[in-house]
């Protein structure tokens, strides 16, 4: 286990999967990847890397409580895939039965905001 403070570990994610996004866009130029790294720079600015974990598997980023790397299938998340068209679907597991839905925009729409605050709701673990 971890000797990290709990938000330290949280940061960390989110600097992580932040690297990862600026890596495809520089670098690969996949620049559909854009509303992604604009995404997390909203919910760094409410303060979510310091409550949340950040986790990238393949596009997706992964927003959960998990105090470890790697998802159990108990464990509620939101994810987040970007789309060849710069748009962001948004699915969760476990929060309640919100259906995934598009983001047209990269922010923090009501349903999004619903959706963390649920997450947020349930303890680190």
């Amino acid at each position: 286990m971890n000797e990290k403070p709990i938000d330290e570990i949280f940061v960390e994610s989110w600097d992580s999967a932040l690297a990862g996004y600026q890596v495809q866009i520089l670098l690969a130029k996949q620049r559909w990847f854009i509303p992604m790294d604009n995404l997390i720079h909203q919910m760094r600015l409410r303060e979510l890397d310091h409550k949340t974990r950040a986790g990238r598997s393949m596009e997706r980023l992964f927003v959960s409580r998990a105090r470890e790397y790697g998802l159990r299938d108990d464990q509620p998340f939101i994810g987040f895939c970007p789309t060849p068209d710069s748009r962001i679907e948004v699915f969760q597991h476990y929060l309640d039965d919100t259906k995934p839905f598009i983001l047209q925009t990269p922010e923090i729409t009501d349903d999004v905001d619903r959706l963390l605050q649920k997450l947020l709701e349930h303890p680190i673990d």
